[in-house]
């Protein structure tokens, strides 16, 4: 094999190690939420929602939009999290989604860990492999 080919090898080998890495802590990472799943937490979680959806309800009778970047960092949860949450209450019929408005981006994956590419994602610092 020429040293090009090996190299290429190399890469992918340590490509699938840190790939199996992520999958490990992501099985490692449900095992141990399912261990938190009590009746008091869930109670806990839905009481949380009900606040955080009665607050955005308010702000959507009043002004009819959300600007997700300021309405995410007022409430302290990631744009990612309230679209989660914004889905949730439409799904229950909270609230109606009848438009959204969207761009394209160049961002990366907000969903990969950086360790897969060599890069880390903005908010993921600090995140094993």
């Amino acid at each position: 094999m020429d040293s090009d080919s090996v190299q290429r090898l190399e890469d992918v080998l340590h490509s699938c190690e840190r790939v199996t890495a992520r999958l490990i802590e992501a099985v490692a990472t449900n095992a141990q939420l399912a261990g938190t799943h009590t009746k008091e937490v869930s109670e806990l979680f839905d009481q949380w929602v009900a606040i955080i959806g009665r607050d955005l309800r308010a702000r959507l009778e009043e002004t009819g939009t959300l600007d997700l970047r300021e309405t995410s960092q007022q409430l302290g949860i990631t744009m990612e999290s309230l679209v989660t949450l914004l889905g949730y209450l439409h799904r229950r019929g909270d609230i109606s989604i009848t438009a959204v408005t969207a761009h394209p981006t160049e961002e990366s994956n907000r969903e990969l860990c950086g360790c897969i590419d060599g890069h880390t994602p903005e908010g993921q610092e600090g995140r094993s492999p």
